[in-house]
């Protein structure tokens, strides 16, 4: 475990997929109320519908990297997280920072920042989204996002990174490594409930392509069979899927 904390590895930030705010439970884990950090004690607010505030937001990395949340999830720093001192766990929130106006939507699942001059802590891959990392902090707005039916519809629409959408198979390339065929659904609304659990789930890029009047999500590119593998293992544990595998 590093000392002092730090970024990553360089990696390209189009690759990671947007956080899909979904409908969950307030989970006993993390949510103690009142609790008490460094001498200070913190008072959880009874819901984080219509919160909104400015202030200061750092980030956070490897020093913590693999280590647990505060609801006892490993916290991956190359994943759409942040910690909040007063929020429920977990809340969505929409983040803008304020210098440039580039905004990102993270899940927040872990206790922090405990200075009294920031509001927010993110993860590395956040805050690179958000381009602070090398100065460290940013003035920001964070604005709660309540999980409904048409906020998920507009950031499937809006999101570019997460979610292709392809209307004929002969438009997707599959050129570019190997993928998996997670499913074929009816309808496109139900293809967009699964997207909202499976994106949770995987960092790789997951498309919606439409054929033989169904949508098909196709995850991909992979980039050798041991990344397939274990993709396989998330689909079969979690959602008793045995994946298809598409090759080039």
């Amino acid at each position: 475990m590093p000392s002092k904390d730090g970024p990553g590895e360089a990696i390209n930030i189009d690759s990671i997929p947007e956080v899909i705010p979904k409908i969950e439970k307030i989970t006993r884990a993390g949510n103690r109320n009142p609790y008490t950090q460094f001498g200070v004690t913190y008072h959880l607010l009874p819901t984080a519908e219509g919160y909104k505030q400015k202030g200061i937001a750092s980030w956070y990395g490897r020093k913590f990297h693999g280590r647990r949340t505060a609801n006892g999830e490993i916290y991956d720093m190359y994943a759409m997280t942040a910690a909040h001192t007063v929020l429920p766990i977990p809340t969505y929130a929409k983040v803008t920072n304020m210098s440039n106006q580039k905004s990102v939507v993270v899940r927040i699942n872990d206790r922090g920042p405990f200075h009294s001059n920031r509001i927010i802590d993110l993860s590395y891959v956040a805050a690179l989204k958000l381009d602070f990392v090398e100065k460290g902090t940013t003035q920001v707005e964070v604005e709660v996002i309540t999980p409904s039916k048409t906020v998920l519809n507009d950031t499937l629409a809006t999101s570019k990174t997460t979610v292709a959408y392809i209307k004929e198979k002969a438009h997707f390339d599959f050129s570019g490594g190997l993928y998996l065929q997670a499913g074929a659904f009816s309808t496109l609304e139900a293809a967009k409930q699964f997207h909202a659990n499976l994106v949770t789930l995987t960092s790789t890029p997951i498309n919606l392509l439409e054929e033989n009047n169904l949508t098909k999500i196709i995850i991909g590119p992979l980039t050798n069979l041991n990344a397939v593998n274990k993709l396989s293992d998330v689909l079969k544990k979690n959602f008793s899927i045995t994946p298809i595998l598409l090759r080039p």
